[in-house]
């Protein structure tokens, strides 16, 4: 009898968590979109102080993670290889937002559209301004927002000698 019981109830639970999912309030999509603004605000931050490795601590790293640039993909240790390996090029960075677009998925996955830009200082002085947009989606593990999956694409660049 209580392997039948199991059997009823299971499914009904797993279709209830299912809908849950799929069913946000209006709350809790604006709270999604609040947490994920954030974690671009910090992102910036965590950046400027820190340089390009200031990226990785908001990446995901698992075996879905891929990220392109310029029509590359990337694995998660790869683009971390390449961020360690190009930080020391640059003196300064700062990153800003604008049109930021966040759609909740699910209780803990969103995509995430936004416009960027980007100012890097070299280690010799030279300012460049990147212009582009990022689209990604982030998944929210063990309360955390992180970036696994994106595209990056550049719009235009400019060198301020």
């Amino acid at each position: 009898m209580k392997t039948i019981i199991l059997l009823v109830l299971l499914p009904i639970l797993f279709l209830c968590d299912c809908r849950r999912n799929a069913e946000l309030s209006q709350t809790e999509r604006a709270t999604i979109k609040s947490d994920v603004q954030r974690v671009l605000i910090a992102m910036s931050d965590s950046m400027q102080r820190s340089g390009l490795p200031g990226w990785i601590s908001f990446l995901h790293n698992s075996p879905e993670f891929k990220w392109e640039f310029h029509g590359a993909a990337e694995s998660y240790d790869s683009l971390v290889a390449q961020i360690r390996r190009e930080a020391p090029r640059y003196r300064a960075i700062t990153i800003s937002w604008d049109s930021v677009q966040v759609e909740p998925l699910s209780d803990n996955e969103s995509v995430l559209t936004t416009r960027y830009i980007e100012s890097v200082t070299d280690t010799s002085g030279v300012k460049s301004i990147i212009v582009g947009t990022v689209k990604s989606r982030l998944e929210r593990v063990t309360g955390v927002w992180k970036f696994y999956l994106g595209h990056t694409f550049v719009d235009h660049g400019l060198h301020d000698d």
